[in-house]
């Protein structure tokens, strides 16, 4: 088994820390008596998405797919790894199913367990197969986002 790597484990945690500042907003409102939003809210919600959402949800996704990437290159032959692979994302869904149950409604774990589970299952996939995929979803989403 390899060594952890600090620096990513580091910005992992600065961007954990960047969502937990961007989701305050959404732990701190009742859903009884919404606040009437003022300019200044306006301007502290442009700030928000302009300066803390749009770049931590960021690194922290692209830090999801880069932890499973070294994952998938782990991989060996008899399956071991694999299994253990399967099971964190198992872990990560059933950590993201009692976040969204018990802690907060916009819980992103479960997408990223599926997202998981689907690059996975893809990773033994060739070129051509993958490229003929990679149509078929961009044909899907266009199709379905056409409407709006």
């Amino acid at each position: 088994m390899s060594a952890r790597d600090r620096d990513v484990d580091a910005l992992r945690g600065f961007a954990l820390v960047g969502i937990v500042i961007a989701n305050m907003p959404f732990f701190a409102t009742n859903d009884i008596l919404p606040p009437m939003p003022t300019t200044l809210d306006g301007i502290a919600n442009l700030a928000m998405v302009g300066l803390v959402q749009s770049k931590f949800f960021v690194i922290y996704s692209f830090l999801f797919g880069f932890a499973l990437a070294r994952q998938i290159d782990g991989l060996d032959e008899t399956g071991a790894r694999r299994a253990r692979a399967r099971a964190r994302l198992w872990l990560l869904l059933g950590f993201g199913a009692f976040n969204a149950v018990f802690l907060f409604h916009g819980d992103i774990l479960m997408l990223y367990a599926a997202l998981g589970a689907l690059v996975l299952g893809l990773e033994r996939r060739d070129a051509p197969a993958l490229r003929g995929l990679a149509r078929w979803v961009a044909l899907v989403g266009a199709l379905l986002l056409g409407g709006n």
